[in-house]
């Protein structure tokens, strides 16, 4: 009962503590290491890799948050990035997310790295706030191979291998009894 108990509390004041959390309003950097990382998934859309400036624990990221940082194009949905660990819940990369919330900072500057994916028309860069005073562009150019957000194909399963594969050997047979019984 008593460690029931405890775990009521400390779900109770993880709620309280997130329903507290202000709206992350840091900045945005583009990400990549000197190339940003582009993927077109099609639709006149593309997802870019971009981090968090300035986060604090417990600022909740969603997408109009991250809307608000844009100075120049359009942000249409966000993606959870390859340091979906930093957020509460650790949602899965390529996982689209309505909000996160900070728990893990990659610095004492509140930064976080490769933070999240943000899909954006094709037809024009983003420019958003770093806030610093400046600004990062996410240039509309394709730099990765591929389409994370696509569907994985189903693969085909071993036992129709084996029975397609079944069938083909009993049509050779038959065959090569027909050829040598004429």
């Amino acid at each position: 009962m008593h460690k029931v108990l405890v775990g009521l509390v400390a779900a109770a004041g993880m709620m309280v503590s997130q329903a507290s959390a202000a709206l992350f309003d840091g900045g945005i950097v583009i990400e990549g290491g000197g190339t940003p990382q582009v993927f077109d998934i099609g639709g006149g859309d593309y997802l870019g890799l971009v981090g968090l400036n300035f986060a604090e624990l417990n600022d909740e990221v969603d997408l109009a948050s991250v809307q608000a940082l844009v100075t120049s194009g359009s942000v249409s949905n966000i993606v959870a990035g390859p340091n979906s660990d930093n957020f509460v819940g650790d949602p899965a990369e390529f996982s689209p997310i309505t909000s996160l919330f900070v728990d893990v900072l990659d610095n004492a500057d509140g930064r976080v790295f490769d933070a999240l994916w943000v899909v954006f028309d094709a037809a024009s860069e983003v420019v958003f706030s770093n806030g610093k005073g400046g600004s990062a562009t996410l240039a509309n150019r394709v730099t990765l191979d591929g389409n994370p957000l696509a569907a994985d194909p189903v693969p085909l399963p071993g036992a129709a291998v084996l029975f397609l594969g079944g069938l083909a050997a009993a049509g050779a047979l038959r065959h090569r009894k027909t050829s040598a019984a004429a």
